[in-house]
């Protein structure tokens, strides 16, 4: 995923407006804090009590979730095309929004893919501290989704149109 992001920064339009840098920043903060949670043997070692069973099966279950996370955020980062931005901005030159594809299926699909995979590697880790990451993890991506949702009111005159029919993050339900 990592590398599609970078070389999709390079073919982005220019940014038109950036609000909101210091909530931007503490929403990155903690997704980089919970990253750090699931990744790091040190705090695996200083709570290493497990939730999930150490199993095959759920070593399957959670591979199989982060694939299926993975490929769905990457699946919306390739819809939105040059329209993507890292940050939460509107584009310059035709910025339009896109209701197509995974976007017709929830609003914030990237974000519900990046919830599914951590969702998953904690899963397979098991640990308390994995899924105190994926807590850490969803507070800001719904921190990012709440930013989001502003600036898209505003620039957008039919995402309100949007939004009732579409559900933020989980089909069919919020």
């Amino acid at each position: 995923m990592f590398v599609v992001w970078m070389f999709g920064r390079i073919s982005n339009k220019k940014t038109l407006r950036r609000p909101l840098w210091g909530k931007y920043v503490f929403t990155t903060l903690l997704l980089y804090l919970g990253y750090s949670f699931l990744f790091s043997p040190y705090f695996s070692r200083i709570w290493p009590y497990h939730i999930t069973p150490q199993n095959k099966f759920s070593g399957i279950i959670g591979v199989l979730l982060c694939l299926l996370g993975a490929s769905f955020a990457i699946w919306a980062r390739f819809t939105l095309g040059r329209n993507w931005s890292g940050v939460v901005a509107t584009q310059k030159e035709g910025h339009k929004l896109i209701k197509s594809g995974p976007y017709s299926i929830v609003r914030h699909p990237i974000y519900l893919g990046f919830f599914i995979s951590m969702l998953g590697f904690a899963f397979t880790v098991g640990t308390i501290v994995a899924y105190m990451a994926v807590l850490l993890g969803l507070i800001a991506l719904l921190l990012r989704i709440w930013i989001e949702e502003k600036l898209m009111n505003e620039v957008f005159f039919d995402y309100k149109e949007y939004s009732r029919k579409i559900k933020r993050l989980i089909p069919f339900v919020w």
